[in-house]
């Protein structure tokens, strides 16, 4: 922020931050769901009596997201120079 003070008193590029930490807010809630089903599913999948039904009906355990995974996978699709050329 203090290498661009014009974006600081702007009210836009606040009105932005609050939306982008909104949507921050509902991925990392969204995260937390998806592996918290995951959990269940695989409780479910590895314990007797459900496992002796799953096993041969294809069901398996899945891996939980891990955000250090999905964030190696989009380095580089950041904010760049190339595509904001206004906030060099």
């Amino acid at each position: 922020m203090e290498a661009y003070p014009q974006l600081q008193a702007s009210g836009g590029f606040r009105d932005l931050q609050a939306q982008l930490a909104t949507i921050e807010d509902a991925i990392q809630n969204s995260r937390r769901y998806y592996n918290a089903v995951v959990r269940d599913l695989n409780t479910a999948v590895s314990t007797i009596p459900s496992n002796l039904i799953a096993g041969p009906m294809g069901y398996h355990e899945l891996e939980f997201f891990e955000a250090a995974a999905a964030s190696a996978s989009c380095q580089g699709q950041l904010l760049t120079t190339t595509r904001f050329p206004s906030l060099v």
